[in-house]
């Protein structure tokens, strides 16, 4: 994975990683929404597997699993329904804003 080579393990990311970091959590995300392949929990895991890769990258799991979020998560997911994953990204780096913020 190229993200690999960008962010090594044992370090913390600067701005441009993190746009990365952030881009490569959205896309996975919206590409989950984008499939829906379950009746049920389509979101949950989705956001499951954007917080287990904010963390292989040295995020905190900054979504919250239930309830789903507000701020722009709806809209954001409608548009990755269409394949549009970079509103996804935007609403991301509003979450990890606010956890940030919070902890």
């Amino acid at each position: 994975m190229q993200l690999d080579t960008l962010v090594p393990v044992d370090q913390r990311p600067d701005a441009d990683q993190l746009s990365a970091i952030l881009d490569l959590c959205a896309w996975a995300h919206a590409e989950w929404i984008r499939i829906h392949p379950f009746a049920n929990g389509n979101g949950r895991t989705a956001r499951l597997w954007a917080n287990s890769l904010a963390l292989r990258y040295g995020l905190p799991p900054f979504i919250r699993l239930r309830p789903r979020p507000d701020n722009g998560y709806g809209d954001a997911g409608a548009k990755a329904m269409q394949g549009d994953w970079r509103p996804t990204a935007v609403v991301f780096q509003r979450l990890l804003d606010a956890f940030i913020e919070e902890h």
